[in-house]
């Protein structure tokens, strides 16, 4: 009976969420997707027949790269959803629709075995669909009565993050990470620094200067965080330490190998209490919410539509290409200083209690 209350509260009390911080978190999701992600898999029209060797998905359903037209035509509706998710029209359907797309767009952009850690977008909008997270902040919250928040949703998120997580930290347990006598992440960078060509002032530092017991202290942590957190989404405070710690390996990592992963951060930032993060920017967007639709703010509506149709026509613009690596790189060290403040806020555990109660009691 215990466990069952456990269990119970885990899945309805402990990720119970502002209906505005998830709004808020919709649209940076959705900003997200359309202004650095998106358009996606364009490039296949360029890769031989003879490199199709898809993964597990949709695409091993196929014996070839689709047509061009077709990875355009899903690219548009891809746009069209993540802007009508951004204004918050039909957040269900533009949710759904959104998942399904970057599904089959991964699926088949990673038809050369290539795979890279994108696939947590996909799970964020089919996890959130039926959150609430279109419940504020959004064109269908004047217009429909607002449906039942599912702080469970929130829960299950943290999970299969945490899974996934899993995944890549089992694999370096298996791989001898935690082995006194190996050296993981030095061996990766020779690799990644030599072979790759990736090489960064704070690689050429480590490679020379930093001892053993440094290259161990990186394997053991990175190890223990991957394996780990999925044990820490039973709490929520838990669950944002381990999101924070991930900010800073994740920071880490592009300064060692020059790689950026900012597509977790996205992730790590669905567990964040954005309505009580600037208060007084929270109260403007919701007084503006409330008054009457205008043609300024109908205007207004339109613009991620515009740029998606322009992100479209210039898919193949070097300048969108600076734009997208620019934008994962302000994700990524937003997301560290993000995570370095709320660190900082736990060793005031007054604020930290007032803050939530005040979120649960929106």
């Amino acid at each position: 009976m215990t466990l069952r209350l456990q269990t119970d509260r885990w899945l309805f009390e402990e990720y119970r969420a502002d209906p505005e911080s998830l709004a808020l978190y919709r649209i940076l999701y959705a900003s997200y997707v359309l202004l650095v992600d998106l358009p996606w898999g364009l490039w296949v029209r360029d890769l031989p027949q003879a490199s199709f060797n898809p993964p597990v998905s949709i695409a091993a359903l196929f014996t070839d790269y689709p047509p061009f037209w077709v990875m355009f035509a899903l690219n548009a509706v891809a746009v069209a959803a993540a802007a009508a998710l951004l204004i918050g029209w039909r957040t269900v359907a533009s949710s759904l629709t959104l998942a399904l797309m970057l599904m089959l767009l991964h699926g088949f952009s990673f038809g050369d075995g290539k795979i890279d850690q994108i696939a947590v977008l996909v799970l964020i909008p089919l996890t959130l669909a039926y959150s609430g997270w279109g419940r504020a902040f959004s064109i269908e919250s004047r217009d429909e009565p607002p449906a039942a928040d599912q702080p469970w949703l929130l829960a299950l998120l943290a999970l299969l993050t945490g899974f996934a997580l899993f995944t890549a930290g089992i694999g370096k347990v298996s791989g001898g990470w935690l082995k006194p006598t190996s050296l993981g992440t030095r061996w990766h960078l020779l690799w990644n620094y030599y072979s790759v060509g990736r090489e960064t002032l704070a690689g050429s530092w480590a490679l020379q200067y930093l001892p053993r017991g440094g290259w161990k202290a990186m394997d053991w942590s990175v190890t223990v965080w991957e394996a780990g957190f999925v044990l820490t989404v039973f709490r929520r405070t838990w669950c944002r330490v381990a999101c924070a710690f991930g900010a800073f390996f994740h920071l880490g990592v592009w300064m060692l190998f020059n790689i950026i992963v900012a597509e977790n951060l996205i992730a790590y930032a669905a567990f964040a209490s954005w309505a009580c993060v600037w208060p007084p920017a929270t109260a403007w967007l919701r007084n503006r919410a409330h008054q009457p639709w205008r043609g300024a703010r109908r205007a207004v509506c339109a613009v991620p539509f515009a740029i998606g149709l322009l992100e479209l026509i210039w898919f193949d613009s070097p300048v969108l290409d600076r734009l997208h690596g620019t934008g994962r790189l302000v994700v990524l060290l937003s997301g560290s200083v993000v995570g370095a403040v709320y660190l900082l806020s736990l060793l005031r555990p007054a604020d930290h209690l007032a803050m939530d109660r005040a979120e649960a009691g929106r």
